[in-house]
């Protein structure tokens, strides 16, 4: 699950761009703002970013009141009539309607409004890695013996970071370093900004930040005038990071370093995004190389 908000409910994402305009413009049902909505969407969204997906429902609500700042899912009604007593809101039951069989989601929260931030490696402090440490290891708990002891890297230490704060706090992540990357062993080259360490905060999945950070990854590159993005991941994350405008490079492969210092191909999704350039300028050809670890 992505989370507990209240007694046994899982907590659900959802992201301005996956509705028809902003959550205050959603048409009123009763009280209740109500919109079918993509949920597999969400749940790739949180996978890329470091869930497990989440659970499935039919119909998004948005209530008439704010409670906990957070996005609850039900299975029942009945479900989010539980956590509603069980958080002090008694008052706000009579106004769910009797619909017993709907699955439900009920929605509160807004897309928080971070600091965004382009952070260059030598500019970085010891405590800015220990808390982006922090931060990495949050997202990736499997990765416990990595991101310990102030280490905000897993292969390659980044040239430069995008990084999303709630006030001091880093919630969200992605790093990136400039690279000229080989096909098929030099035939052509072509330069990326080459990205990685893609993760938000736990407490903020379900909150749009997922595609925030891939919006301001953008920007970053267009800034340091990158004709693409490049970055490796695997199958399940794909429809996210489309979503945010990246492309899948079919039939391609990735010839690299792993991270025990052996040479590697991976066969596995590779996705441009493209920046100053077009997509149909990407170089044709069977393997990319990238001279290095990933990010």
């Amino acid at each position: 699950m992505v989370g507990v908000v209240g007694p046994g409910l899982p907590r659900c994402r959802i992201a301005e761009d996956n509705v028809e305009g902003p959550v205050s413009e959603w048409t009123e049902l009763g009280g209740r703002g109500e919109r079918q909505v993509d949920l597999e969407e969400f749940a790739e969204e949180e996978r890329a970013v470091g869930g497990s997906g989440g659970p499935q429902v039919d119909v998004v609500y948005r209530t008439e009141f704010g409670v906990d700042d957070a996005l609850v899912i039900a299975g029942s009604l009945e479900q989010l009539r539980a956590h509603l007593l069980a958080t002090g809101h008694r008052e706000h039951i009579s106004t769910l309607g009797d619909d017993a069989d709907t699955r439900v989601c009920w929605l509160a929260r807004a897309v928080p409004n971070l600091i965004w931030t382009l952070r260059w490696e030598a500019d970085l402090s010891t405590a800015d890695h220990d808390s982006l440490s922090g931060l990495l290891l949050r997202v990736y708990p499997m990765h416990d013996k990595t991101f310990r002891d102030g280490r905000s890297w897993s292969g390659a230490i980044p040239e430069a970071r995008v990084i999303g704060y709630d006030g001091a706090r880093p919630v969200a992540h992605l790093g990136f370093l400039r690279r000229q990357l080989r096909i098929d062993d030099g035939a052509a080259s072509v330069l990326v900004g080459d990205a990685g360490l893609v993760g938000v905060d736990p407490d903020f999945r379900g909150s749009g930040v997922g595609l925030q950070l891939l919006t301001e990854c953008a920007t970053a590159l267009q800034g340091l005038a990158l004709p693409f993005g490049f970055l490796t991941c695997g199958p399940d994350v794909v429809p996210f990071y489309e979503r945010g405008g990246w492309q899948l490079l079919p039939g391609q492969v990735t010839r690299m370093i792993d991270n025990d210092l052996r040479p590697e191909t991976y066969t596995g999704p590779a996705l441009a995004l493209p920046v100053t350039a077009g997509i149909e300028q990407w170089p044709t050809g069977h393997t990319v190389v990238r001279d290095g670890l990933e990010v």
